[in-house]
């Protein structure tokens, strides 16, 4: 993970943990390698920032014990 853009941190859950959930699950349908752009997940609802990161990092970030939060700044 790249840790200028992705953060790992553990949170309760965010809305849009879903709506990355679903970017995964397309992205998983094309070339895993490639890298996809995700929702930030921060606690601002205005926020409209993205990270951009393989299905790999993703996982990474969502194996923590807590499912840790994508975010882009």
């Amino acid at each position: 993970m790249r840790t200028h853009e992705g953060v790992l941190r553990h949170s309760p859950s965010s809305p849009y943990q879903e709506v990355n959930a679903r970017i995964r699950e397309l992205a998983s349908r094309a070339d895993g390698d490639e890298e996809s752009q995700f929702v930030c997940e921060c606690d601002d609802p205005t926020c409209v920032r993205q990270v951009g990161l393989t299905i790999g990092e993703y996982d990474k970030v969502r194996s923590g014990d807590n499912g840790g939060l994508i975010l882009a700044h």
